[in-house]
């Protein structure tokens, strides 16, 4: 089923669709992921296994370069697991909730424009709720931003999101740093 949200904005159209699901669980899949057929299936395994109430799952580089491929296992590490300790990040490009917990998180802030992933994580955590990344399944993550903005950049931009929402606040940290959605054409 295909829905129009009533207005712009990742967290706005998030929290539309969530308002609509009739299951369970909520898995939010950006444009830029590539699920494998089963990815689904092991995921929700998965977080069943852990009983999970939010999970993350690793992204891996569609692309053959090998400097992806080398540091790909470390971002992930150091992003989505190491800074759950100090400031949390996640990745709303394959992001999992039980939908009682997203409702009772309150949805993602729709006053961020990014960061709202991060946010959440953060929530949900102060809130004490099981928080997991999972190392498998893995789902393809398009390098098409990355390619785009170079990838230093790109990493540098995260970068300072992350530092600035911890000192700052993500809605202040989201203000300071310019941060694009939608500016691809087709053939990118």
């Amino acid at each position: 089923k295909i829905v129009t949200a009533p207005a712009r904005g990742t967290s706005v159209q998030r929290n539309f669709g969530a308002a609509l699901a009739r299951g369970r669980f909520l898995l939010f899949l950006d444009a830029d992921v590539l699920p494998a057929t089963d990815y689904l299936e092991n995921f929700l395994r998965l977080t069943e296994e852990k009983k999970a109430d939010v999970a993350v799952a690793w992204l891996i580089p569609e692309s053959n370069r090998k400097i992806d491929r080398l540091t790909s296992p470390l971002v992930n590490y150091l992003t989505l697991e190491v800074s759950l300790k100090a400031a949390p990040v996640s990745t709303g490009a394959n992001m999992f909730f039980r939908k009682d917990i997203f409702f009772n998180l309150g949805g993602f802030n729709e006053k961020l424009k990014v960061s709202e992933d991060s946010d959440m994580a953060a929530r949900a955590l102060k809130q004490g709720y099981r928080y997991h990344v999972l190392r498998q399944p893995k789902i393809r993550l398009s390098m098409r931003r990355f390619d785009k903005e170079g990838r230093l950049h790109y990493v540098l931009k995260c970068a300072q999101l992350v530092i600035l929402g911890k000192i700052f606040g993500h809605e202040k940290a989201a203000r300071k740093v310019n941060y694009q959605y939608g500016h691809y054409s087709k053939s990118d």
